[in-house]
């Protein structure tokens, strides 16, 4: 009989790349199937049925309020707190604005985002165009919030990292890994 070699998932740093590996792999379907079960337990403990926790309005918001204000350095937040990759790459490219001592405004941030690239294309046909600049722009801020804005964006971010640091954890039990190992995955998770 030939032996099957089993192959172990990747350890996740990120709820998309989760998702990727659950909807795209063999072994990753075969654990969302398991998780598809009747009873109330396991229903339970099925935690990849959901939407990530995130408010893309908050992220427009947020993203808007530091267009208008114009600075972006008071601001606690890195582009890898947004959920949306376009509200990603336009936080990034404000920051490199912020950083070359360029104004933060609409127009510096359209001529950057068509001069930058990212994975080989412009930054601009990355995010989806000038519709996802207007979505940001037309979102209606209110500026004297922009730190309850980041605290959300912020906090949201910080719950996916728990669920995938948590999943990692429940993937290490599955898997046999030593309890020390589960417990550091765990811990990571938390801060």
């Amino acid at each position: 009989m030939a032996k099957t070699e089993t192959t172990r998932p990747p350890v996740f740093h990120s709820f998309k790349h989760l998702t990727r590996w659950l909807l795209n792999s063999p072994p990753g379907l075969r654990v969302l199937e398991q998780a598809r079960s009747k009873s109330p337990k396991e229903q339970a403990l099925n935690i990849l049925d959901r939407e990530p926790p995130k408010d893309l309005a908050v992220e427009r918001k947020l993203l808007a309020s530091i267009l208008i204000r114009g600075k972006i350095a008071d601001i606690d937040i890195l582009s890898g707190d947004y959920y949306d990759d376009a509200h990603q790459e336009i936080h990034r490219v404000l920051l490199g604005l912020a950083s070359n001592g360029q104004p933060i405004e609409v127009t510096f941030l359209h001529n950057a985002l068509k001069e930058q690239t990212v994975n080989g294309k412009r930054v601009l046909d990355y995010i989806g165009g000038l519709p996802i600049v207007a979505q940001i722009l037309n979102s209606e801020p209110i500026v004297a919030h922009v730190h309850h804005y980041a605290g959300v964006v912020k906090n949201h971010a910080r719950r996916r990292r728990r669920v995938v640091g948590f999943a990692n954890a429940i993937r290490m039990s599955y898997d046999g890994r030593s309890i020390e190992d589960i417990d550091n995955t765990a811990k990571e998770a938390l801060v």
